[in-house]
């Protein structure tokens, strides 16, 4: 008999490497919880993939940080949460980040998959869902530490920003069929 949380994890993890085919032929690096095994992984890409324009030129690194626990579904059948996620779009140059979108609302230490040890002056977690934009300009509010409120961004939502409004050369011509595909089982799939 197949086990359910070894499919969940199998179902989840081809979705997402599916939406990343948009961009790159690269993996996700995929971690398991040193005690709860495939209950409870991390999905990375690290370090940094280098996205280029259709002329080939280097214009940002995306990082990417997913985790996940397996939990009940309908009768014996087990799906996969997302319980954290970080993405970061930065400069291919000076590697300073330009947009990073963050759902970290227990703050997890990415070697131990454990809950971090915070200090007296972190102001994470940060329960809701936000982004953050490195710009300057002196006629507004610094946003550089600013949590901009955003709702839950899915990871297709990301490689869809960067193909169609940054101008990231994708890996295949048919990307806006994969996102759609990919999109859609996780409208089916998600919790929020």
């Amino acid at each position: 008999m197949p086990n359910p949380i070894s499919q969940a994890n199998k179902a989840f993890q081809a979705n997402i490497q599916y939406a990343l085919s948009a961009l790159t032929k690269v993996h996700w690096k995929v971690y398991e919880h040193p005690a709860k095994g495939e209950l409870v992984r991390l999905y990375t890409l690290f370090p940094p993939l280098t996205l280029k324009n259709r002329l080939s030129q280097a214009l940002f690194k995306l990082s990417a940080h997913v985790h996940t626990e397996v939990i009940k579904s309908e009768g014996s059948k087990k799906r996969v949460q997302t319980t954290e996620y970080i993405y970061q779009i930065a400069d291919s140059k000076d590697l300073k980040a330009l947009f990073e979108f963050h759902w970290h609302p227990n703050k997890l230490d990415r070697n131990s998959l454990e809950p971090a040890k915070l200090g007296s002056t972190d102001r994470t977690p940060f329960g809701r869902p936000h982004a953050h934009v490195r710009a300057h300009d002196k006629r507004f509010i610094d946003l550089n530490k600013r949590h901009i409120p955003t709702g839950r961004v899915a990871f297709e939502d990301v490689i869809f920003f960067l193909l169609d409004d940054c101008e990231v050369k994708p890996a295949r011509a048919d990307w806006k069929a994969v996102l759609d595909k990919t999109s859609k089982e996780l409208e089916k799939n998600k919790s929020w």
